[in-house]
Order: structure tokens, then C-alpha cells, then sequence
């Protein structure tokens, strides 16, 4: 009798073993901790402070009522009319400074615009290479194509689609994109021009 209760304690022990075994190796490893990674990221209520101490200067830097007049104006401004006399030079430079203030806040306003726009523009040319996609997939699943769908595939079949659309929606970005270069090159002229004035009345001083 006490032998056959040693051995049913023996097997209950052997079993219990074997459970432990099979529960460690069912634990699932330690994930890395993401406690640094969390206090290395800004605090949310310092930016919700710097929204709200900056939001007036947000909106009188994107306060532009008219964009095409701002960007004649400050084109024509770049024709030099007057001789830069050295009388004039710091009035000149005040003058240039201001334009390339000017230039420099309607290309952020420009890229702000942009932004905005372009998700708009990537939805219009999604919805277009899908209905594309889904095409060319039906015709593959027919055994009417053999080869893989490539992206030059979905434009070209997006092209063939929606002619016109797919045609206005290219134009419309390529113009945008060089509208948005040239306005950027424009403030980059005015840099240049502060630049140079600045020099020519510096170089005016050391004669004196």
C-alpha cells in the first residue's frame, strides 16, 4: 500500500515537472521597454503651449489676401530704376529687406497651399490608378496578360481611361511644382540683392 502511494507521488511529481516545462515554454519574452522612448518624445502640453503662443504670428505670417498681386509686385520691385548712389545705399537695403521679408513669406504661404492641395491632388490620382490596378488585374486573372503589373502599367492604363482627368491632374501638378520652384527662386534673388547692397555700403564705410 505505501508503495503504491510513493509511486503515485513519484507520477504526480513527474507530472508536475513536465507542467512547469511546458509553462516556461509558453512565456512570452520580455518586449523591450518603451518607457525611454516615451520620455525622449516633447510633451504635449509644451506644444499646446506653443500653439497657443504662437497662433497670432501663424496667422499674421499666412494672412496673404492676395497671393498673385503679392507676387507681381515683388517681381517688378526687382528692376533696379534708380542709381544705387552711396546715399541711397541704406535706404536701398531697407527697402530690399523688406521685399525679401515679403518674398520669403509668400513662398511659405505658397507651400503651405501647396500641401494642403497636393493631398487632395494624390487622392484624385489614386482613385484613378485603382480603377487601373483592378483593370489590368482582371484582364491577368482572364489569361489575357502574362507578364506582372508594373507602376508604367497602371499610368499608362490610367491615362487610357481617364483621358482627360488623368491628363488635367498631371498638368495641374507640373505647374504647381514650377509655380512653387520660381516663387522660391524669386526670394532667392532678393536674398542675393540684400546681400550685394549690404557689401556695396560696407565697402562705402571703410573708404570714409
Amino acid at each position: 500500500m505505501r508503495r503504491r502511494r510513493d509511486d503515485d507521488m513519484g507520477g504526480l511529481k513527474a507530472d508536475a515537472s513536465e507542467a512547469a516545462a511546458a509553462a516556461e515554454s509558453l512565456v512570452v519574452p520580455a518586449q523591450p521597454s518603451t518607457r525611454g522612448v516615451l520620455e525622449s518624445l516633447p510633451d504635449v502640453d509644451k506644444r499646446v503651449e506653443f500653439w497657443d503662443r504662437y497662433a497670432k504670428v501663424v496667422e499674421q505670417v499666412y494672412a496673404l489676401d492676395d497671393p498673385a498681386a503679392e507676387f507681381a509686385a515683388i517681381v517688378s520691385a526687382l528692376r533696379i530704376e534708380d542709381a544705387l548712389t552711396p546715399g541711397r545705399l541704406q535706404e536701398a537695403l531697407n527697402d530690399a529687406e523688406d521685399v525679401a521679408r515679403r518674398a520669403h513669406r509668400l513662398y511659405v504661404c505658397a507651400k503651405a497651399d501647396f500641401d494642403s492641395w497636393e493631398l487632395e491632388h494624390e487622392q484624385l490620382l489614386g482613385r484613378m490608378r485603382d480603377g487601373a490596378t483592378t483593370e489590368l488585374q482582371v484582364e491577368k486573372e482572364q489569361g489575357r496578360r502574362n507578364k506582372a503589373i508594373t507602376d508604367a502599367d497602371v499610368r499608362a492604363r490610367a491615362a487610357q481611361m481617364y483621358p482627360e482627368d488623368w491628363a488635367a491632374a498631371n498638368e495641374r501638378r507640373g505647374r504647381a511644382d514650377g509655380m512653387l520652384d520660381h516663387i522660391k527662386r524669386v526670394a532667392s534673388l532678393w536674398e542675393a540683392r540684400c546681400y550685394s547692397i549690404a557689401a556695396m555700403l560696407q565697402a562705402g564705410r571703410r573708404k570714409i
